[in-house]
């Protein structure tokens, strides 16, 4: 890697991640944030004309000089998606993965190395020199070094660098500054919108979709007709399947013991339907009531499409409601109808039991 890089991400992570965060023994082994201010500019000012660079290597060029003048916004915004040094580390939190959607949003206008966006990656950084520079105070508490996990945090670089690309560039620069190889870095791959099983789902539901379409037409036309509709043809109609869903017929009490009789079946299904609906909501609650990063996000999700199942939610409920008051009066017709006269202590006593 160009000695430019080298140093660009040794200022970038040293002062991203460590800097003199935790004081003492251990901040004193680091350099200030002044001080790799001043060599990353020195550097950047005499590498200006460097040749055989990669795409990555130029894209990176572009990203830190967009970030140390300040008047690149998606810099700053790529910059801004990295994450910090966490708050806790001796009580377990191991984990500050940065902005993923604000990475993956950040795109630059036209640059030197072409379009320039935000590809999201994560850096694994043994603890094992913080539990070492801690020394005596492992005894009244702290876990030895090999029981901790790393500490996993999330960068966003250019896109044309990829991880086989970047681990080198770390282990040559914060890997000799911690005294360690194990460094760890992988970065999000890029996933194609429609997959192999995308294809075949969309295949398998138009083919529904299509025999629907022909076997309605067909039924509609066999009505309109007068004739005797096949039913091995019509066995996809919206028609037929809808009036034999709404339609209330009464079975001989001889008839299978699962089958009830004066039974509206589509009521099954919307009380499933429903069910789902607001377990569905409940779940996204969860989600909601936690603590967030991106909370300013919900403004834009809440207007979009996909959203309406979940704003849409709090009337899902109501179905049951619809429900009951339709089996209520279904039963009260159904009782006036039988003995001309309406029992209606007997009514409430029956609903509550």
């Amino acid at each position: 890697m160009s000695k430019l890089l080298t140093v660009a991400l040794v200022g970038l992570v040293v002062v991203l991640l460590l800097g003199r965060a935790y004081g003492g023994e251990v901040g004193e082994n680091f350099p200030s944030s002044a001080d790799i201010a001043e060599i990353f500019g020195k550097v950047l000012a005499s590498q200006q004309s460097e040749v055989n660079a990669t795409r990555c290597e130029l894209q990176l060029q572009e990203f830190f000089e967009g970030l140390v003048s300040l008047k690149e916004y998606w810099a700053i915004q790529m910059f801004d998606a990295w994450g910090k040094i966490p708050s806790g580390i001796l009580s377990g939190n191991f984990y500050s993965l940065g902005d993923y959607d604000q990475c993956r949003k950040a795109v630059s206008p036209p640059t030197n190395a072409g379009l320039i966006r935000g590809r999201y990656c994560q850096v694994s950084i043994p603890l094992s020199f913080l539990f070492s520079a801690l020394g005596k105070q492992t005894g009244r508490g702290l876990p030895s070094s090999s029981k901790v996990p790393g500490l996993s945090i999330g960068s966003c670089l250019p896109d044309s660098c990829d991880a086989s690309e970047l681990k080198p560039l770390m282990d040559a620069t914060l890997g000799v500054l911690l005294n360690t190889t194990n460094l760890g870095v992988t970065c999000d791959v890029p996933v194609p919108d429609v997959g192999t099983k995308e294809i075949v789902a969309i295949v398998i539901f138009s083919a529904v979709a299509a025999l629907m379409v022909c076997s309605t037409a067909y039924d509609v036309f066999a009505a309109m007709t007068g004739r005797t509709a096949r039913q091995a043809w019509a066995m996809f109609s919206v028609y037929s399947n809808g009036v034999k869903l709404f339609t209330i017929a009464r079975r001989p009490a001889a008839g299978p013991l699962y089958v009830k009789s004066d039974q509206i079946d589509c009521l099954n299904g919307i009380r499933v339907l429903s069910m789902v609906w607001i377990v569905f909501c409940h779940n996204y609650m969860t989600i909601i009531m936690s603590t967030m990063s991106n909370a300013i996000g919900i403004y834009d999700w809440i207007k979009s499409y996909h959203s309406m199942l979940i704003v849409g939610g709090t009337v899902s409920v109501d179905s049951f409601f619809l429900l009951s008051g339709m089996l209520i009066a279904w039963s009260v017709l159904k009782e006036l109808n039988t003995r001309r006269k309406l029992n209606v202590p007997l009514m409430y006593l029956h609903r509550y039991l």
